[in-house]
């Protein structure tokens, strides 16, 4: 409930962003991720719309040296889809409206791209199908946009609710907290 507009009760109602399929935010300057090669985001999303939509995408697009994202409903499906350089993954279907916990962990070095990109939903690993091909080298120090590819196309029509990058692997019982959290943060839907 909006009390004013700088007062508003939160009791019940969690705090996201609106994306309503044309609003964008990126990071005021470059995420600086060059002297390592993993790292895992943590996202909070309630997908509104069926349309393909970035959650965070490394500035101009994911398919550049050291770039990276999460998309919400790919060309393929409903599913989410997290991209690294030359690769990309998609998982089972999340069909919209709904509201998930999504996870990317990222690691150019590792041998495979199923092994470079695995993505959780709800604390779960989804089935999970594979394009492109596995990278090499660093990430970038890059901007990042929000909701939006380079602030001007494939817009999210969602909310987020928490947005988390860590630029390093995170161990398995860290990744479950923080799902945990972010899960509070969505409200609770796992």
């Amino acid at each position: 409930r909006v009390v004013t507009a700088t007062n508003y009760d939160s009791t019940g109602f969690p705090l996201y962003l609106s994306f309503a399929g044309a609003q964008a935010m990126s990071t005021p300057a470059n995420v600086n991720l060059s002297g390592t090669d993993k790292a895992t985001v943590f996202a909070g999303v309630r997908k509104i719309g069926t349309s393909i939509g970035v959650v965070i995408e490394s500035m101009p697009a994911y398919n550049q040296p050291g770039g990276m994202a999460i998309f919400a409903n790919t060309l393929a499906s409903n599913d989410y889809g997290a991209a690294l350089q030359n690769g990309y993954v998609t998982g089972t279907a999340y069909t919209a409206p709904i509201t998930n916990v999504v996870t990317a962990s990222f690691d150019i070095a590792a041998a495979t791209l199923a092994t470079e990109i695995v993505m959780r939903v709800n604390g779960a690993t989804p089935t999970t199908a594979t394009s492109g091909s596995a990278s090499t080298g660093n990430f970038a120090s890059l901007p990042y946009s929000i909701g939006v590819r380079n602030l001007t196309t494939v817009f999210l029509n969602g909310n987020i609710y928490s947005l988390i990058v860590v630029g390093s692997a995170v161990s398995a019982g860290s990744i479950t907290a923080t799902e945990q959290y972010v899960n509070g943060k969505t409200g609770g839907v796992y």
